[in-house]
């Protein structure tokens, strides 16, 4: 019989690392992260789970031959099919299980990774925070998904300032874990959308989410890799706000989450892309897509990307790319495929970051951090002016969030707002 997840923290810590075909890097991985539990919380109970994802190397063998000094275990990934999000759900299950306190993930394929970073994302959630998101120092132009979709999209959903929701490492609370686990996945959650998946999930039960600051992490952009990344984020996004249930704030405020550990001493590593790659990518993106790409975005704007891909070096401004995003939503809430969604705006994104990087190539982290903010503010507002992008407009506060709490856990909510219209309505026909 399985344990209940653990809300009062007297549960063991998981750590899963998810991985495919990462031999070389799967054992360093497993030593920090088990040097960081046994370091940082040596009185605990944890343990080291591996979740495969068909790998074909000697991923297992590699994990399992690393001498580390906690408990480990190896899990398929669910359903025994190949994608990150079924090798989180299958360490989530694992979780869920042992009754673990508190999930913290870890991409096997890091070369950065530090045993510290276990410390800084778990600690939060012993002080009460539910879902911990990565803060990275990040090369100007690297983590375009992040930039251009994820960051802004959340933002502009939920009112929160997550600067990287997608960033690929997180932890979270056992109850949380169970609350996501309990959930219907889309497609492309059990993919890359993972994060974007865990992410809206948790804004939209009101819980309490963190960031923590990790330092360097090094990434090395492909393009072809990054539209697929790109089409399960968004696919996974659009089906969570095709729901409706999202929230959309009336105040133009935004919520800046909290930031946990003191800041890291160290450089942004060097960043960029190559350009003529990206283009490549952009206009074989655009005849693959093109079937669906009419039900998505309107004429103007498809001939306005069309012209885009047509120079040598694809230029798409910020202010194409949010009216591109927008229509994508309004389509998603309009009854279409999100997937068809989303493979319709990767010629788009992708021809949107080598821009971006072209822009920015005389900026200073600082400066492009900036300017991201403040791009993801503009598409909220262009958001909430779009017709058929309406969402539910509730959230926020403490007490709007142990509400929603408590309808996650079972709880009938209130309908006063419907009483009182009846309410009047009455009045007015008696008089």
């Amino acid at each position: 019989m399985s344990a209940s997840a653990r809300s009062d923290h007297t549960g063991p810590i998981l750590a899963g690392l998810s991985a495919h075909n990462e031999g070389q890097t799967v054992g360093h991985v497993a030593e920090e992260v088990a040097r960081g539990l046994k370091g940082s919380f040596p009185d605990r109970e944890s343990v080291l789970v591996l979740a495969d994802s068909c790998s074909t190397d000697d991923t297992v063998s590699a994990f399992t031959s690393t001498h580390v000094d906690v408990a480990t275990c190896v899990r398929d990934s669910d359903a025994h099919k190949l994608g990150k999000g079924r090798a989180v759900r299958s360490i989530l299950r694992e979780a869920v299980d042992r009754g673990a306190s508190v999930v913290v993930l870890i991409d096997a394929d890091l070369r950065s990774v530090r045993s510290d970073w276990v410390t800084r994302l778990v600690t939060p959630v012993f002080e009460g925070v539910d879902l911990v998101e990565p803060e990275y120092l990040r090369a100007a132009r690297d983590g375009a998904v992040t930039t251009h979709f994820s960051h802004p999209f959340v933002l502009a959903l939920t009112g929160l300032n997550i600067r990287q929701p997608t960033g690929g490492e997180f932890a979270m609370s056992g109850e949380l874990a169970k609350f996501v686990v309990e959930r219907r996945w889309p497609d492309g959650a059990c993919g890359y959308g993972i994060d974007m998946f865990a992410t809206l999930v948790a804004a939209l039960r009101g819980a309490r989410i963190a960031s923590a600051r990790l330092g360097i992490k090094v990434h090395r952009p492909n393009p072809a890799k990054l539209a697929q990344i790109f089409c399960d984020v968004a696919s996974t996004a659009m089906s969570v706000a095709a729901e409706g249930a999202v929230p959309l704030e009336d105040a133009e405020d935004v919520t800046e989450i909290e930031t946990f550990g003191e800041h890291v001493d160290c450089c942004a590593p060097p960043g960029g892309i190559h350009v003529e790659s990206f283009a490549m990518v952009a206009r074989s993106a655009w005849a693959e897509a093109e079937p669906g790409v009419a039900t998505v975005l309107p004429r103007d704007v498809r001939a306005h990307i069309g012209a885009a891909l047509e120079r040598d070096r694809p230029s798409v401004d910020v202010g194409l790319w949010h009216e591109c995003l927008a229509q994508g939503v309004r389509a998603a809430r309009s009854g279409a495929d999100p997937e068809v969604v989303a493979k319709a705006l990767v010629p788009a994104f992708i021809a949107r970051s080598a821009t971006f990087s072209q822009e920015s190539s005389e900026l200073s982290p600082g400066d492009t951090q900036h300017a991201t903010v403040s791009d993801a503010l503009r598409f909220r507002g262009i958001l909430r002016a779009t017709p058929g992008t309406k969402f539910r407009k509730k959230r926020a506060s403490k007490r709007a969030s142990k509400s929603a709490s408590k309808s996650a856990a079972g709880s009938k909510p209130k309908t006063v707002g419907k009483a009182k219209t009846r309410k009047k309505a009455r009045e007015r026909k008696a008089r």
